[in-house]
């Protein structure tokens, strides 16, 4: 017996290839050849045309229909012809990822045989792929490593060609080494300095430099031009996308020191007769070095009104901060110029006043951060920051302002909110213009504060105020019961307050607690309720991505198509995984994300350490002494350096027997300290 429902599918299968027969057994004839679909088969295997009526003898109607009992076999006809069956020039092909294969459709040896199949749909694994040109040919390229069957089929001419594809994994040779000794140690600001390397080996599969600005004042231009726009240190990074691994750069930095060439001339000369005014001797100026910092500071005096202190550092004075700030560039170390106003215990507001010309040359001259300092707060500018306010500030004098706000000027949706709690307003004035932002640089912030009885350090959270009164937190904030400060980094500036939010879990306690209340307090991380936080549970891809993404402050409402096959618009975590994506945070596999997986700790390492090269700008610090994990060896190597920076920055310390535990799922617990000790550094 036959199942019917396979009959459809045997016809199918006889076009190009063969037609469907069946025969039965008949008391008289015996097992007889029957025709199922009418064709004009006069070349059938076992002879005959048009299969025979049982009961009167007569030849039946071409198009009768299997009878039910019949067996249905495939059989083909014996020389070919009147069949138009399609082939592929070759079965079978093995290529590379990334290489192409061509393919030559043709008919088979029946009517209209050997010729080639024209404007053919050509299918891989039942997706269309493309059409075949007027000579029957197609070229086709394949990415991914794979199994894939190629089909051609369709038009008019009714033909059908199968073609298995083996595509391997490209034999990767990765980059050992990078030269970049063309490149000169040394140059002159806006004078453009062609960077150059050598990959090595030559036959690497990955040879392309990408060069970029890890640290200082320059821009890079046409590829490879560097252009300092400030006096200073700059390093580059020449970069090899997937030269190290599939997934993993190969990087090699190189440091240029830039000086300002000399403009000569005078200028500033004291006259050598007539009535001169003898000079104000100059302020004395301290220099303090910590590791690889150097620090310029020198102590200001203003005048006094009120609760308002207002001083001006001197141009003689700058002189003598630039001249030791660039004496210590000029000696490998970095450089920090802090200005300290002095103030009294009724001091509410501070404001420093800093020449034109004299900001101009610090910004031109060396390449050092700019800090002032006061008892009420202290804001320090990178040298980016600087080098953005001198090209805001033009020719005039800037001014750099803090100021205690009385919580009653706020508008009264934030006055609500903040109640008696303190509120800083901080700001950047030339030629009586704000300058709020700084180029996209980041600004550090520091305010005293002094908790309530009873307060955890660890939920106390600087606001964002806007001029709305709408309050947002701050994410990289902390507070420093050592010093009593509250650190907090932003590319803006406004009005901050310093609140309070205590956000605890009922199912919480021990190690973990006051990193998980940390992030919680400042929106990072949520619990699983309101109540509970499943310190024990493991976190996704998903989970870990969309904490970066509420760290990172990004807008991810401008996201609307995802790179991933397994991420769709409409799921909750969509535009943190594109936003990681995009940002080079997170790669996949084969276009794939795989959202819902559990994190392992390695990977966890690896995607931490890219957030911070790639969107926070953070170099992690090297503050703990490296340690040799007893599973090391465990260790895939794409995350090895990651794992080594993450341990070297204080961020994780392994298990209490020595082990890192690299394919071990992390925890919520284990993932809430490694990135609030994250956080907490790089506010610090």
């Amino acid at each position: 017996d036959i199942i019917a429902d396979a009959v459809t599918a045997l016809h199918q299968e006889a076009y190009g290839d063969g037609f469907a027969w069946g025969y039965e057994q008949n008391p008289t004839y015996g097992y007889v050849l029957n025709k199922l679909w009418g064709q004009n088969c006069s070349n059938m295997t076992y002879g005959g045309g048009i299969w025979t009526d049982f009961t009167s003898g007569r030849h039946a109607d071409p198009m009768q229909p299997a009878a039910d009992g019949m067996i249905i076999i495939l059989t083909s006809t014996k020389d070919g012809s009147g069949i138009r069956t399609g082939a592929f020039n070759t079965p079978y092909a093995t290529l590379e990822a990334g290489g192409s294969l061509t393919l030559t459709m043709s008919r088979g040896s029946g009517d209209n045989g050997n010729k080639p199949c024209t404007n053919n749909e050509i299918f891989i694994d039942g997706v269309l792929a493309g059409t075949t040109d007027t000579t029957g040919k197609i070229t086709l390229t394949f990415d991914t490593p794979g199994t894939y069957v190629v089909t051609g089929s369709g038009g008019t001419s009714w033909t059908k060609a199968v073609c298995l594809v083996n595509v391997v994994p490209v034999s990767f040779v990765a980059v050992t080494d990078i030269d970049l000794s063309g490149i000169p140690a040394t140059g002159k600001v806006g004078t453009p300095v062609t960077l150059t390397g050598t990959v090595t080996p030559e036959n690497a599969s990955y040879k392309t430099i990408v060069w970029e600005v890890k640290s200082g004042s320059a821009t890079i231009t046409d590829g490879n031009k560097l252009t300092a726009t400030a006096a200073g240190t700059v390093v580059v990074t020449a970069r090899i996308v997937n030269g190290a691994a599939m997934g993993t750069d190969f990087t090699k930095d190189c440091t240029i020191t830039f000086t300002r060439s000399s403009s000569g001339g005078g200028g500033g000369g004291s006259s050598s007769g007539g009535d001169s005014k003898e000079e104000p001797p100059k302020t004395p100026v301290n220099t303090t070095t910590t590791g690889s910092t150097a620090t310029v500071n020198v102590t200001v005096t203003g005048e006094t009104s009120g609760s308002t202190v207002t001083a001006t550092v001197d141009s003689s004075t700058m002189e003598s901060l630039i001249a030791s700030a660039a004496s210590a560039e000029a000696a490998g170390k970095s450089a920090n110029v802090t200005i300290n106003v002095a103030t009294g215990r009724e001091t509410g507001a501070v404001s420093l006043t800093i020449p034109s010309d004299s900001f101009s040359q610090l910004a031109g001259d060396t390449g050092a951060s700019l800090s002032v300092s006061s008892g009420i707060g202290t804001i320090t500018f990178g040298a980016d920051a600087v080098d953005s306010i001198k090209g805001a500030a033009g020719q005039s004098d800037v001014r750099i302002s803090i100021e205690q706000v009385n919580t009653a000027d706020l508008p009264n949706t934030a006055r609500q909110q903040v109640g008696n709690r303190p509120v800083y307003d901080f700001s950047v004035t030339a030629a009586g213009k704000d300058i709020t932002s700084f180029g996209g640089a980041a600004v550090q912030i520091s305010v005293p504060y002094t908790p309530a009885p009873g307060e955890d350090p660890s939920s106390i959270v600087i606001y964002y105020i806007s001029s709305t009164g709408e309050l947002t937190p701050v994410p990289n904030c902390v507070y420093d019961p050592a010093t009593g400060l509250v650190t907090f980094k932003t590319t803006h500036f406004s009005k901050y307050a310093v609140l309070y939010k205590k956000v605890s879990f009922t199912d919480v306690s021990g190690w973990s607690k006051d990193y998980i209340s940390y992030l919680a307090a400042r929106e990072i991380i949520n619990g699983t309720t309101a109540t509970t936080f499943d310190p024990e549970g493991k976190i996704t891809r998903a989970q870990f991505v969309q904490i970066l993404a509420n760290l990172s402050g990004a807008d991810l409402s401008r996201y609307k198509t995802s790179t991933f096959s397994d991420v769709s618009t409409d799921s909750w975590y969509f535009a943190a995984v594109q936003w990681a994506s995009e940002n080079g945070i997170v790669l996949g596999s084969n276009g794939k994300f795989n959202p819902n997986d559990y994190i392992t700790r390695q990977d966890l390492a690896v995607i931490l350490t890219r957030y911070a090269a790639k969107v926070a700008n953070y170099t992690l610090p090297k503050t703990v002494p490296a340690m040799s994990f007893k599973d090391k060896a465990s260790i895939s190597g794409y995350a090895a350096d990651a794992v080594s920076a993450v341990q070297m920055a204080g961020i994780i310390s392994g298990y209490a027997d020595g082990t890192f535990g690299p394919q071990r799922n992390a925890t919520r617990a284990e993932a809430a300290k490694m990135i609030a000790l994250f956080v907490q550094g790089m506010a610090r």
